[in-house]
């Protein structure tokens, strides 16, 4: 029944090792391993733990664990560089792709991050209103009224806030912030 799978999971092994793309896994054959598998954790269940059998069976087990981890792994390694790359990958699993739909969307906006960083860098660093700066609180620090009559807080160690110049002066003066110079 399973005759043939064994040999069959360590040419997809060979193969992920060897080729740049992914490699092919028909459906049937996927559906081959797992069922090897499972048919290989039964017989381990109901086998005599310690007949010479069960221990053979055990460690062929664990040999397969090992190859098809590193097939995964291998195969982990080619989708994820493919998706750096902007490369389409062909012969995904059908667990896999929604894996590479995720992988493009987080590296999008990974990249539109670094663009906005790169490229626009005062739209993010500077505040609209004038009388603002940036500062950053060096300590804990309740919340505060603004000059402009709004409130601001309350203030963890290390908040980048924007608050109006009256109130900083004071607090630049008693080390409770730092003014974040913007050039």
């Amino acid at each position: 029944m399973y005759k043939g799978i064994f040999l069959k999971i360590l040419e997809i092994w060979n193969k992920e090792k060897s080729m740049k793309e992914l490699s092919y896994i028909s459906p049937e054959v996927e559906e081959s391993i797992y069922q090897y598998i499972n048919y290989i954790k039964k017989q381990l269940k109901v086998s005599d733990k310690k007949a010479l059998s069960t221990i053979l069976k055990y460690t062929e087990y664990e040999i397969l664990q090992k190859i098809i981890y590193e097939i995964f792994e291998i195969r982990l390694r080619k989708i994820v560089f493919s998706t750096l790359e902007d490369s389409y990958a062909e012969n995904l699993l059908d667990f896999e792709k929604p894996l590479i739909q995720n992988l493009t969307k987080i590296f999008e906006e990974y990249r539109e991050k670094v663009r906005n960083l790169s490229f626009k860098p005062k739209t993010l660093l500077f505040p609209k209103e004038k009388n603002r700066f940036l500062t950053v609180f060096l300590q804990p620090f309740p919340k505060i009224i603004g000059e402009d009559m709004k409130s601001y807080g309350p203030f963890k160690t290390y908040d980048i806030t924007s608050i109006p110049i009256g109130n900083i002066k004071g607090l630049v003066r008693k080390k409770i912030v730092k003014y974040i110079p913007i050039f």
